[in-house]
């Protein structure tokens, strides 16, 4: 699978356990996680040198990774919709330059002024939050 540049592997059970194959695959650029299991193996995903784009919306995302997703520089759009993000570590988010697009509707983010850190990113949404 060398060529391969975009892979979705949506809907597939995947544990943090699995993202370490994943992780091998240094030619991705676009992957699509939404719907699986993962809830600490965002690290080695982050191992990915080409990767752009992510979503991993409807995972058990917490805290811990949104922190770890904060430090890949090169991702420009990433979903990250039901997870279970709160207001701090949203705001980690904000430290990624080259961000363009970013969900985080249906986390855990309460404050009203929340949206602020992102103002710099082309595209966010925050939605609506618990």
């Amino acid at each position: 699978m060398n060529g391969i540049e975009t892979l979705n592997l949506s809907s597939n059970q995947i544990r943090d356990t699995g993202t370490f194959h994943i992780s091998r695959m240094k030619g991705i650029k676009n992957l699509n996680l939404q719907s699986n299991e993962i809830r600490n193996g965002v690290n080695l995903v982050s191992h990915m040198p080409k990767l752009t784009s992510e979503n991993l919306d409807s995972n058990g995302i917490g805290d811990d990774d949104a922190t770890i997703l904060a430090q890949i520089q090169e991702i420009t759009n990433l979903n990250l919709r039901s997870n279970q993000i709160g207001n701090t570590r949203a705001q980690h988010l904000s430290s990624m330059m080259g961000l363009t697009s970013l969900n985080l509707s249906s986390n855990h983010i309460r404050h009203a002024g929340a949206s602020a850190p992102f103002e710099s990113a082309g595209s966010y949404d925050l939605g609506s939050q618990f």
